[in-house]
């Protein structure tokens, strides 16, 4: 449970004490504040962002806190509550006046993003005495959309006599240095793009890092002497139940050292607006059942990404269905033009958008795969048919199967003909489980991943 944090707000010229618990928060009227408080108290700022609001004040321990994007519901007695997607708290109250929660020149997630082997080299001499060297990261400042993205890591040896079998305690970090100073708004964004990145990494539904560091720059006058400061605020943001939350350990997600070259586009792809993210794993149990729901998410995940990888993948293949495609596309264009009422034109213009997205079938594309990634998940199939023992004449003839099978379970799912997830045959676990892997390697061949790295990572964490 997390602790009370408690304080003073002003809320539409009113002025309340407050306090949030378990991701609540509730607004107590309050007309008896003493004067001290005035000083504290800043203008509510009204976003007009999904009619939320940012709501800043001051803790009773005398830290600055913004709660983001409420959405308060009134109670009888003037009170207020709503829940709390993400705060920033300030991480010093002895600075007069207290730093502003805003304008941030940096930030920062800490968590265990490295295999500490690959970290870590020791050696040791003839007295028994212990070594430690760091291994250079490479390509750690890594320039995307103008920012400056740094992984590096923090080490500290501890001497407590309580724990004296863990000399050193190491914590990795990706911190965000901004080419332009931000505002709530923005680093909120930069949360979900990171989450982006690691969602993919971890393979999970919901990510938590360990802590979420703002920076922010500034001056003070003390003793008439103009100072610089580096303001330092935690960003909390909600997350699933935790007890719902699996992260897999570091050594078996996806490493920096595996795709560090290819940090900067795997960060940019993942977060396209047109990507179809819906298909990762809410935990270790999750990963282990396939559902109707599943089923029909991977498959929703693998056309949006082979459409993104070849979006004229049959008219690149086949002159003749890029030549009839054409001739039908210009035929509608021409009745476009023809058409009198405004709702046929309408119609024509949907039907020439589904006629322009039309670039080879569902069994088709998994097969184009299949022969793609082929070395990339030859161990993954021969495994999986080895387990259930699947006959074949030919890995032409397996990779029919496993595509037409896929095809048609995903067709009876979407029709609303399987009701029950022990319809599944064993082809059918077969086929979901490499279509998973698939969309796997469609992510990294986008980031430009070559295909021999691709075979390393899917053969060594999935």
């Amino acid at each position: 449970m997390e602790n009370i944090i408690e304080g003073k707000i002003e809320y539409e010229s009113k002025k309340y004490g407050f306090y949030y618990l378990n991701n609540i928060l509730t607004l107590i009227p309050d007309d008896s504040l003493d004067s001290i408080w005035d000083t504290f108290f800043k203008t509510l700022k009204e976003r007009t962002i999904d009619d939320t609001l940012v709501l800043e004040g001051i803790t009773s321990s005398g830290y600055r806190i913004t709660f983001i994007n409420l959405k308060l519901v009134k109670q009888a007695g003037g009170i207020y509550k709503a829940f709390v997607p993400a705060y920033i708290i300030g991480n010093s109250n002895a600075i007069s006046p207290l730093p502003q929660i805003d304008k941030f020149d940096s930030m920062i997630f800490i968590d265990k993003f490295f295999d500490p082997q690959k970290i870590i080299n020791t050696e040791f001499n003839d007295n028994k005495d212990i070594k430690i060297n760091f291994n250079v990261l490479d390509n750690n400042e890594i320039e995307i959309e103008g920012d400056l993205f740094y992984f590096g890591i923090n080490k500290n040896i501890s001497r407590g006599k309580k724990n004296p079998n863990t000399p050193l305690m190491i914590k990795s970090y990706l911190e965000i240095k901004f080419k332009n100073r931000k505002n709530i708004e923005d680093v909120i964004e930069y949360y979900r793009k990171v989450c982006g990145l690691f969602k993919f990494l971890y393979n999970r539904k919901y990510v938590k890092f360990s802590e979420i560091k703002l920076i922010s720059k500034g001056k003070i006058k003390d003793d008439e002497i103009i100072r610089n400061v580096e303001n330092t605020f935690d960003l909390y943001c909600y997350v699933e139940d935790e007890e719902k939350l699996d992260l897999p350990d570091s050594l078996n997600c996806l490493q920096y050292k595996q795709i560090e070259g290819n940090i900067k586009d795997l960060y940019l792809i993942v977060n396209m607006k047109d990507t179809y993210k819906n298909y990762y794993s809410l935990n270790k149990n999750d990963e282990l059942k396939i559902t109707i729901n599943k089923y029909s998410n991977i498959s929703s995940a693998f056309e949006s990404w082979f459409d993104i990888n070849f979006p004229n993948y049959k008219s690149n293949a086949d002159e003749n269905y890029k030549r009839l495609k054409n001739k039908v596309i210009d035929f509608i264009d021409n009745s476009i033009k023809e058409e009198k009422t405004i709702q046929n034109k309408e119609i024509l213009h949907w039907f020439k958008s589904d006629i322009e997205k039309m670039e080879g079938s569902l069994k088709e594309q998994i097969k184009y795969t299949l022969n793609l990634f082929k070395d990339c998940i030859t161990n993954t199939k021969k495994n999986l048919i080895e387990n259930y023992g699947i006959n074949y004449s030919s890995d032409n003839e397996l990779n029919e199967q496993i595509a037409n099978n896929f095809k048609n379970t995903r067709n009876k799912i979407s029709h609303g003909n399987m009701k029950d997830e022990i319809l599944f045959s064993d082809i059918d676990i077969i086929a979901y489980v490499i279509v998973e892997k698939i969309v796997r390697c469609l992510v990294l061949y986008k980031a430009k991943v070559n295909v021999e790295k691709i075979k390393e990572i899917v053969d060594d964490k999935f």
